[in-house]
């Protein structure tokens, strides 16, 4: 929900040139600005990494249920999977900014005992301490 609103704001906005939606699927959505980059192993951002290079901003609205999941599980996603990519994209890109959309009340002293909340906790902590990257909480 939150990835599609990003998208659809961010194609309306006349500042954006330009949008490059990376997923596993297609978005479904035609737009002159829109450039899709299917990668239907998430982790493997080195097979891209060259059509990453020249972008400004990434809005990360990457996320899964963790229902069903133990915690090694679903770290994978929202917490070794955020930070790859954020590290990646900061590393080929210096004047990048990275914006991270976690869930509320994740991180900082707000953490609470649920298992989801705590890996949460560990991705905004990173993300926190990092000087040159933005988080958003939602």
């Amino acid at each position: 929900m939150v990835g599609a609103g990003a998208l659809r704001e961010a194609l309306a906005a006349p500042e954006v040139e330009a949008v490059l939606s990376i997923g596993r699927r297609p978005t479904g959505v035609v737009h002159p600005k829109l450039r899709e980059l299917l990668l239907p192993d998430l982790f493997d951002i080195a097979s891209v990494e060259d059509q990453l290079v020249g972008w400004d901003a990434c809005i990360w609205a990457v996320g899964v249920s963790s229902v069903g999941l133990d915690e090694t599980r679903y770290a994978k996603v929202t917490e070794e999977m955020t930070l790859l990519w954020a590290r990646t994209l900061l590393r080929i890109n210096p004047d990048f900014s990275f914006c991270y959309c976690s869930a509320a009340g994740a991180g900082g002293r707000r953490l609470g005992r649920a298992m989801l909340r705590v890996v949460e906790g560990r991705a905004d902590r990173f993300i926190l301490e990092s000087a040159d990257i933005n988080r958003v909480g939602t």
